[in-house]
């Protein structure tokens, strides 16, 4: 048995997939890992690129190709084929530290927990500039509860996850397909079934920024806002209507949060047409007040606040130096 999956979603990635993965290639961790590249129906060059990896390190990687069907429907398609005890997604424009990986695959096989934890860095793709993050008041190379790891008030965003395989397979994990933003599904879903969490002290995940074509882009959050909000929704009917820890449940509403809270920041702020998210967003918010009053209490202040801002027209390079004052003042 592999003791760790990597899933390589890619569509369209030629341009990028080689960097990718050469990233995994270690004679060190070969025969401990497996890479599954989904090629989601791509109409470039990266199938033939995979194919290529495939050849060479046939015990290592390993090509599935299948009809587009978005980020989602290959994260599925992973979950469903991968065979290691441990599973963690590396986007095809993304990398890992190779260094990092033999440490990180090494520790995998002397600690047996639910979900392991690193850190990662993001790289831009115009200046190359590398901003680390690291977790927050955590003893690191430790097993914590779940409690313990969340009561310091950290979020795991999808580049520092790795679930226990069979969490994701036994509870029928499985994210909505042909939308985007689905890796918050992923950061929520399976995290109300984690009971032990190791921080392990590598910078494992390099993840690239500031491609315009990127989803993350502001002008496709905007253009694709309706995604972020059947994603939200299908998260808060999840947490409401399952039987779930307290303890996890209370961490996956501030996750909801955040993302609750990044609707009104994109509309209000960064969306150019104050008085359309003005609109968007009162809609939005007695839309989240019918669902979950807790949730609407969790958000309500920024709500507030990013209101206050567009009513006096305030846009991205205002609220970035206001936003930048204010945590020089804070010491952050």
């Amino acid at each position: 048995m592999k003791i760790l999956t990597i899933v390589v979603p890619s569509y369209n990635m030629e341009k990028y997939i080689n960097k990718n993965l050469n990233s995994f290639i270690d004679s060190r961790i070969l025969d401990d890992i497996e890479i599954l590249i989904v090629n989601d129906g791509s109409n470039d060059g990266t199938e033939s690129v995979a194919s290529s990896y495939v050849e060479k390190f046939p015990k290592t990687f390993f090509l599935i190709n299948k009809k587009n069907g978005g980020h989602g429907s290959a994260v599925n398609c992973g979950i469903k084929n991968a065979s290691g005890k441990y599973f963690k997604i590396v986007d095809a424009d993304d990398w890992v530290d190779t260094e990092s990986l033999v440490s990180f695959v090494r520790k995998l096989k002397s600690v047996d927990v639910d979900l392991f934890l690193t850190n990662y860095q993001t790289v831009d793709i115009n200046n190359n500039e590398i901003i680390v993050y690291k977790f927050k008041d955590i003893t690191y190379n430790k097993t914590y509860n779940v409690l313990e790891a969340t009561k310091n008030k950290n979020l795991f965003p999808m580049h520092s996850l790795c679930y226990r395989t069979s969490i994701l397979k036994e509870n029928n994990i499985s994210l909505q397909e042909g939308i985007y933003y689905v890796d918050e599904e992923f950061n929520v879903l399976p995290f109300v079934y984690v009971r032990s969490i190791y921080f392990y002290d590598v910078i494992l995940y390099n993840y690239l920024i500031g491609n315009c074509n990127q989803s993350i882009s502001i002008e496709n959050q905007v253009k694709r806002i309706d995604h972020k909000i059947k994603i939200i929704k299908r998260l808060i009917d999840y947490i409401n209507n399952g039987n779930f820890n307290a303890i996890n449940k209370e961490y996956c509403y501030r996750k909801i949060a955040g993302m609750i809270t990044s609707i009104y920041l994109i509309m209000l702020i960064y969306n150019k047409n104050k008085s359309y998210g003005r609109k968007f967003t009162r809609r939005f918010h007695d839309f989240i007040k019918n669902k979950s009053i807790k949730l609407e209490q969790m958000s309500n202040f920024k709500y507030s606040v990013f209101k206050f801002m567009s009513f006096f027209f305030i846009g991205p390079k205002s609220y970035d130096m206001i936003i930048g004052t204010f945590k020089k003042l804070i010491g952050r």
